[in-house]
């Protein structure tokens, strides 16, 4: 009867492991058992809001153009490697004091994610973003002169953000036209990463 016992135990061990091994990727740290996980193209308006956090991103996030992702007070959004959340829409990620919104990596390493790139595409600007009470860590992978976040030919506002523990910079950005910025905390704003504004003729 003990061995039974015991048989039957090891054969569940060994099942519940094969189980945690199949939901991890090489590379890849396991999904939280109470994640919502997200990745592909966003093509219609589109709310994170903080019962469904933390998010998880599996593959890279692109909002398209012309639509709109809102990011709720509070929301905490992981990112696995070789991700980033891609925007050449429009992004509202509005947090507040004390109910901050989070960027990170599900490793936390400096360069495990991308970042965030808000980018315009086909001559449609993406305009009106706008990044208050966040906090955007361990991006900064798979780009050179690499940043937490980067901008190419767009409209940014940034208020009350920090942004640390990047493989680069705070902030990467070329544009011709420049693009526009407002940050009007910028000179107390913890970045702990170097804010670079940067108008090459070509793009990193």
């Amino acid at each position: 009867m003990k061995k039974d016992l015991r048989v039957f135990f090891t054969r569940q061990l060994l099942l519940a492991l094969a189980l945690v091994v199949s939901l991890t990727a090489p590379g890849q740290a396991s999904i939280l058992p109470n994640a919502s996980t997200v990745g592909g193209a966003i093509t219609q308006d589109t709310v994170w809001n903080l019962a469904g956090s933390p998010y998880e991103a599996t593959s890279i996030v692109t909002v398209a153009a012309n639509v709109t992702l809102t990011i709720e007070p509070g929301v905490i959004v992981r990112f696995n490697p070789n991700t980033r959340l891609n925007v050449n829409g429009t992004l509202h990620a509005l947090g507040a004091a004390g109910s901050e919104i989070t960027f990170t990596g599900t490793t936390p390493t400096p360069g495990s994610w991308n970042g965030i790139w808000i980018v315009t595409v086909s001559n449609t600007r993406s305009v009106d973003n706008r990044l208050e009470h966040v906090l955007i860590e361990y991006g900064g992978g798979g780009i050179a002169n690499s940043a937490n976040l980067y901008v190419s030919n767009a409209d940014v506002s940034v208020r009350h953000a920090e942004m640390r523990n990047g493989s680069g910079n705070g902030l990467t950005s070329w544009g011709i036209p420049q693009p526009t910025y407002r940050i009007p905390d910028l000179p107390a704003m913890p970045t702990r990463q170097p804010i670079l504004y940067w108008r090459p003729s070509t793009p990193p």
